[in-house]
């Protein structure tokens, strides 16, 4: 094959195409079916086993609805952000949501019901709601049946 101008012209915009379609790949996550991928995430999230930071989508929804009954939307603007998280493989398993005034470690104001849909944390083994005003947990409560921690 003779190298002249319209060959080589061919190789690079083929090079860079491929080059623009690797970097699309690599630098954005595809995660499984139920799982949601955030780019970047808050300090008080500690993420284990989960380079790809996909998180669960049901165990997302619980913490959106945490946020919404509890009218928690002018201080948290992502669900990642309620409290402390561990997560691991993408599951919620130790959710500190205790309220203390300067949040550092749970939340910034008192809750006074949990989402009905609490039992779809299913992998959940630690759940810290002290100095809260509970006085009712919903009836998907012992849905959870992973939790081995419960301080409230």
């Amino acid at each position: 094959m003779i190298m002249n101008n319209k060959n080589i012209k061919r190789i690079l915009y083929a090079s860079i195409i491929g080059v623009v379609l690797l970097s699309s790949y690599i630098y954005s996550q595809d995660c499984d079916d139920g799982f949601t991928y955030y780019d970047t995430l808050p300090g008080n999230v500690n993420n284990i086993d989960n380079d790809s930071n996909c998180f669960s989508d049901d165990d997302l929804i619980v913490l959106d609805n945490f946020i919404s009954i509890n009218d928690l939307t002018d201080l948290y603007n992502s669900p990642l952000e309620v409290g402390l998280q561990t997560w691991l493989t993408g599951r919620l398993k130790f959710w500190v949501a205790t309220y203390i005034q300067s949040g550092s470690n749970g939340i910034t104001q008192q809750i006074d019901q949990l989402p009905d849909n609490i039992g779809q944390l299913s992998e959940l083994r630690g759940l810290y709601l002290e100095w809260n005003h509970l006085t009712l947990l919903p009836d998907s409560f012992l849905n959870l049946s992973n939790l081995q921690t419960l301080s409230i």
